[in-house]
């Protein structure tokens, strides 16, 4: 799909569950396009304990869990600081969100990597990580 903002949901979280070497804890979500010309388009991303920065490993955006609370402050529409320290990702599954992608080159294929959460209906207005 083309880089830009989408309405999406959080299809599916799998985690969490710890890394093979147990240094770091990951999350695995899957975010799906729910309207538009790319209606049903799923796009991974992980969420680990185990970096401070966002970065492509392989084909998938790996990013620090610290940014769990972005999605579940979009999905839910409140600010990241009013996100309970009890992470409860259950609560966000099948909420609506905009979500920006970008487009990256990995082995010299085009590929789709999530890079920012928002409200519903507020996608282009945000400050990029």
């Amino acid at each position: 799909l083309e880089a830009g903002w989408y309405p999406a949901i959080v299809a599916e979280i799998d985690g969490p569950k710890a890394s093979k070497s147990g240094q770091s804890i990951n999350w695995f979500f899957t975010f799906r396009i729910v309207e538009g010309k790319y209606q049903g388009k799923e796009l991974k991303c992980a969420f680990t304990s185990g970096s401070e920065s966002a970065s492509l490993l392989g084909n998938m955006m790996w990013m620090p869990t610290a940014f769990i609370r972005v999605v579940i402050a979009a999905t839910l529409n409140i600010p990241v600081a009013d996100v309970s320290d009890e992470l409860d990702t259950d609560s966000i599954l099948n909420k609506p969100f905009d979500l920006r992608t970008d487009v990256a080159t990995v082995d010299g294929a085009l590929i789709n990597v999530p890079s920012q959460f928002l409200p519903r209906g507020k996608g282009g207005v945000g400050i990029p990580f």
